[in-house]
């Protein structure tokens, strides 16, 4: 049975992406990123999330993931930029936007970027961008454009093996995935705490994402991280 949705659901996907990228038909809300430092959680940055208007309970993902099947990755990626950049002058000055985009993106992604920014943009490049040879130049692209650099979706588990990339190609932030769970996981901790202080040594912010649980957000408190976001934090709103 599940097949079945999946499959229904990806012939509805294939006949409605064309539209939607040609309309820029995408409701985009945005996650708070939290700031911990003070001890009362403050927003300063936001993640733009992508939400489409057509099936809304198609996983996110089963889109991007038939766009790039279809061969029509970038321009969905573009599309979704697009219509996050919109709602930019509604942003604090003093908080950034952040975007995701895959490193094939990067090359048009640049001409859709604004001259001049209301709020400081950061580009959410996903964990293989470490492991692949054009990194270093399209880094390069996008910080002469003015944005920051993310690496998101890290493993807690590969902190330690990501060291020699991450001082290669220097991005602004790298972004863990706590959603399994800290307060039970020792070893988990364990790598975060280290990785965190690896991090401020290399001059890197490290940002816990999907913090869905109080007594997750606990333990970041008592290890010290200053960036988080997650449900337990804000859910995505509209701005």
């Amino acid at each position: 049975m599940a097949w079945a949705r999946y499959w229904e659901w990806e012939r509805a996907v294939k006949i409605e992406l064309p539209r939607i990228i040609a309309d820029t038909d995408l409701r985009i809300l945005h996650q708070p990123i939290f700031w911990l430092g003070s001890g009362v959680p403050v927003a300063r940055g936001f993640e733009a999330l992508s939400r489409f208007p057509i099936h809304p309970r198609i996983p996110v993902g089963l889109w991007f993931r038939t766009a790039r099947d279809m061969g029509i990755g970038c321009e969905l990626e573009l599309a979704a930029v697009r219509a996050a950049l919109m709602p930019l002058e509604r942003v604090s000055g003093k908080a950034f936007l952040s975007v995701n985009a895959s490193l094939e993106t990067v090359p048009r992604l640049i001409e859709i970027i604004p001259n001049t920014l209301a709020s400081p943009l950061t580009i959410d490049l996903p964990y293989g961008a470490l492991n692949d040879p054009r990194g270093g130049e399209l880094f390069e692209v996008l910080r002469d454009r003015g944005a920051s650099i993310a690496i998101d979706d890290v493993p807690i588990e590969d902190l330690h093996v990501l060291r020699p990339s991450l001082l290669e190609l220097q991005p602004d932030c790298i972004k863990v995935d706590v959603l399994t769970g800290l307060a039970n996981d020792p070893m988990a901790r364990f790598n975060l705490a280290d990785g965190l202080a690896w991090c401020r040594g290399a001059g890197i912010r490290l940002v816990a994402e999907r913090v869905d649980r109080l007594d997750d957000l606990a333990v970041l408190y008592d290890l010290g991280l200053e960036w988080a976001q997650g449900y337990c934090l804000s859910r995505p709103v509209l701005l």
